[in-house]
């Protein structure tokens, strides 16, 4: 416990004057309350903290909230196990090596410390000390540098679904073998050095042994300083939960040998379970986990497979029969327990809407096992409690359940269709089906589609968008349920947003936009059209929403 306060305050120290504004703006913006990757630039706070048996020293504390402040895909405790593997946390470590030496806390040769900050030799504080070795430096642009390559390894397991690497490890077990061994060795694992995959091991076991998964979060609960908890955990971080919302599901085929549904003269083994569930049911990742397979296959079924580790232990989630629109992740992408990641569907071989779900412990290609038991065994929560969370959220409570999905559109995208909102212009098929839809779900809401916009790249002209308001005029702030039924809306257009050919939202000062789901609601910056302070131009005061 002591752990987690020092660094939380380390953290403090170095962010400075900054961090009551920061503070400010998480507090009149709920928005930023539950920022998740690539939402608003906060503080991480998804990491558990350090066990006190932990061997961190005091003073490496604040150089572990430098790099973690640096670059916030890094879990503090992925870094601290770094570090202390590569220099037992001594700024001053040196290690010879073929390009000429390693040094400081993550031990980075000169090549990579040039293509960050500038020559190996650089002293611009100008103490005598190469900047190199000195402890917060080396964290910021070490930092700096472990992005780069993260994002890096993203692209190559985008590029390389079919590689081991992508497959059996995850993302920051790819980071490590890429840091120690150089990415090049994503395309040889599993023949990787004895050395590299003793130093993974050692990893693993770090980020097993080291956060803090026990502590008591009510610390803080009293103090009015919960805001300012860098390190307090989220419901999610390791959890297991169960892929389909409680109460929406009943088991219609077991684990084992069966009759087969389509042909009632064979029977066959079933490696998974059956649970039927209303078309367009969501589905939920079982874990945190990244995934190795998202498509729709030549025989017409759906199907997203993810790699997780848990308990230190390589499984595989496999689920299956989404129609293609129900598929809301890509190849590569990182994904949380919880996550919304498809929709249940009856594609491929299928007597009905249903989820089939797998569990392979070892690989896709390994043995698959009950996944009942094993869900049960591994404390799987329902999705729908208040022991696991959305990461994809970037904004506040929508306000209790969101209205049932809507009919997918599956007419020819284009045409000139009288715009229904009495604009006396026109809008496209999709946007018209999405309009019907969005209304039947949403009847309060007030709505302006079509619009000349002379002199703008707009959607508006081309019948694509919409814009929507909730009781408020344009240019007058929205009160707070309004506010919240705004983001009820963007919410269901978000989650359907395939069935509804949802190109992007923009509300409450952020976008969401489908080719960049994966990175949640991002700040607006007027996309060269809207001044972002206005409220109007930050859509504070309206959502627009455009159609592919």
């Amino acid at each position: 416990m002591l752990k987690k306060a020092l660094i939380g305050l380390a953290a403090l120290f170095l962010l400075g004057p900054s961090l009551g504004i920061l503070t400010i703006a998480v507090l009149m913006n709920p928005a930023g309350q539950a920022a998740g990757t690539g939402c608003l630039d906060l503080p991480r706070d998804d990491d558990p903290g350090f066990h006190d048996d932990a061997p961190i020293p005091d003073e490496a504390l604040p150089w572990i909230a430098t790099a973690a402040q640096t670059c916030q895909e890094l879990p503090s405790v992925w870094i601290a196990a770094v570090m202390y593997q590569e220099s037992s946390f001594n700024p001053a470590a040196f290690a010879t090596d073929i390009n000429g030496g390693t040094w400081g806390l993550l031990q980075i040769n000169q090549h990579i410390w040039r293509s960050v900050y500038g020559p190996v030799s650089s002293d611009r504080n100008n103490n005598g000390l190469w900047d190199i070795l000195e402890p917060d430096i080396h964290a910021e642009y070490g930092a700096i540098y472990l992005c780069d390559l993260l994002d890096d390894i993203r692209t190559t397991r985008q590029t390389h679904p079919e590689w081991p690497s992508t497959q059996e490890l995850t993302e920051l077990e790819a980071l490590v073998v890429a840091h120690n061994a150089g990415p090049g060795r994503l395309a040889t694992y599993p023949d990787i050095p004895q050395i590299t995959r003793d130093y993974l091991n050692n990893i693993r076991q770090r980020m097993r042994d080291w956060p803090d998964l026990d502590h008591d979060d009510t610390d803080n609960a009293d103090n009015g300083t919960d805001e300012l908890d860098l390190e307090r955990p989220q419901p999610h971080h390791g959890a297991v939960v169960f892929p389909l919302p409680d109460g929406t599901w009943r088991l219609t085929s077991p684990f084992g040998w069966r009759t087969d549904p389509t042909n009632p003269d064979s029977r066959e083994l079933h490696p998974g379970v059956d649970l039927a569930a209303a078309d367009g049911t969501p589905i939920y990742a079982i874990a945190d986990g990244h995934v190795t397979r998202a498509e729709t296959t030549s025989s017409g079924l759906g199907i997203i497979t993810l790699i997780h580790t848990i308990r230190g232990d390589t499984i595989a989630s496999v689920y299956m029969h989404m129609w293609d629109y129900g598929i809301h992740v890509r190849t590569g992408q990182h994904v949380q327990a919880g996550q919304h990641i498809g929709d249940v569907g009856s594609s491929g071989r299928s007597t009905g809407p249903h989820l089939h779900l797998e569990i392979r412990p070892g690989g896709p290609t390994a043995d698959a096992v009950d996944p009942m038991p094993w869900l049960e065994q591994h404390g799987a929560t329902h999705p729908d409690s208040d022991e696991t969370a959305d990461p994809g959220h970037c904004h506040p409570d929508v306000g209790g359940e969101l209205p049932p999905a809507p009919q997918p559109f599956t007419g020819t995208p284009g045409g000139r269709i009288p715009d229904p909102t009495g604009t006396g212009g026109w809008v496209t098929r999709q946007l018209e089906h999405l309009i019907a839809e969005t209304r039947r779900a949403f009847p309060n809401a007030g709505w302006s589609c079509w619009d000349q916009r002379p002199g703008s790249d707009s959607d508006h002209p081309r019948g694509r968008a919409c814009d929507v308001t909730f009781g408020n005029a344009i240019g007058e702030h929205p009160t707070d349920a309004q506010r919240t039924e705004g983001w009820r809306m963007t919410t269901w257009l978000q989650t359907h947003a395939n069935a509804l050919w949802v190109d992007y939202l923009i509300w409450d000062g952020l976008i969401w936009s489908l080719n960049r789901a994966d990175e949640g609601w991002r700040p607006y910056d007027g996309g060269g059209m809207h001044n972002p302070d206005d409220v109007t131009g930050g859509h504070h005061d309206h959502v627009h929403l455009s159609v592919r």
